[in-house]
């Protein structure tokens, strides 16, 4: 085997060749490269929240028909709590003198009290039927005269507002077209009511349907 360069005799020739070349790759190119060395961004810490803000649960505030069912059932504990009965006794299907007395009195003061429906009132009551609510505030507003003057005073209201909402449901009818589906979102009754109060309108002179020949092209109604 041949030896190499490292291995045999190097002349004064050789060596200083050896050595220029070795000076011009310096001028060049520079002492070898140092290593790269990368520096990766260190992750930088994140701002920690109070632990009374990370343990604060936002407040569920109910709804307006939870907060009514809940003060129906508040009331009609107190009426059991004062006839001493119990719950189940007085929604249930006993109908011995003092717990219909009792239910009696927790249908009135649902009723007057706290502005339920009759339909409400009965659902509140051991889902019992509308008009069994209407007979039961009746008979307890036999009892006593300032009760019986709630009750007259209740009645009234609820009449003006039955015919509050005819007269603006036939209007709505007669004036703006509206179909009773419509009118029914408007003036807050069901439809059936406000389909009953549409055909009462042929037996009412005061009133004229929308397709009468006596109405104009612009949609006036005459002859009120």
């Amino acid at each position: 085997m041949s030896p190499t360069l490292k291995e045999r005799a190097v002349g004064p020739i050789e060596a200083a060749m050896i050595a220029a070349a070795s000076e011009r790759r310096k001028r060049l190119y520079g002492l070898s490269p140092k290593p790269v060395v990368r520096h990766l961004p260190q992750p930088q810490p994140q701002p920690q929240a109070p632990l009374a803000l990370l343990q604060w649960v936002p407040p569920q505030y109910p709804s307006a028909k939870r907060l009514a069912t809940a003060k129906g059932r508040k009331l009609i504990m107190e009426v059991a709590a004062k006839h001493r009965l119990n719950w189940r006794e007085l929604v249930g299907p006993v109908r011995s003198r003092g717990v219909v007395t009792a239910r009696h009195e927790a249908a009135f003061r649902l009723v007057v009290e706290l502005g339920f429906s009759y339909p409400k009132a009965g659902r509140m009551l051991g889902n019992r039927d509308h008009s069994t609510i209407i007979a039961s505030c009746r008979r307890y507003a036999q009892m006593a005269p300032d009760v019986a003057e709630a009750w007259q005073a209740h009645v009234d209201c609820e009449t003006a507002d039955r015919v509050h909402k005819r007269e603006r449901a036939i209007r709505l009818y007669v004036e703006d077209g509206l179909t009773p589906g419509q009118i029914s979102v408007r003036v807050h009754s069901s439809p059936t009511a406000v389909s009953k109060w549409i055909s009462e309108l042929s037996k009412d002179e005061t009133w004229l349907s929308p397709l009468s020949p006596n109405c104009t092209d612009s949609g006036d109604v005459l002859g009120h």
